[in-house]
């Protein structure tokens, strides 16, 4: 990939394969978390490029570029609402790994 940012965390989850191979094999998804502050450049009051816009305060603000993550699942950015998607940590567990 040509993402020049490094990933704060990079999780696997191995998914079993049944699509005609052999019981045991095993197919992996490779999630990678990117802090949102990274795009923080990017943001503008009026902007309709983030989901989940940050607050115009400023402490709740700082908040949301501390505690949200953009993700990446093998390769391909989650999210369609908007360029730029963020999650919490609880939101991405919850939908990867429960």
């Amino acid at each position: 990939m040509s993402e020049r940012r490094p990933s704060s965390e990079i999780w696997i989850k191995r998914l079993p394969q049944n699509e005609g191979k052999k019981a045991g094999d095993f197919c992996t998804l490779k999630i990678e978390l990117f802090p949102a502050r990274f795009w923080a450049l990017k943001w503008e009051p009026s902007s309709t490029l983030f989901y989940r816009q940050p607050s115009i305060q400023s402490e709740k603000r700082s908040e949301y570029w501390l505690t949200r993550f953009r993700v990446r699942v093998n390769g391909k950015w989650l999210g369609d609402r908007a360029k730029y998607v963020t999650y919490t940590k609880e939101q991405i567990l919850e939908r990867y790994f429960r």
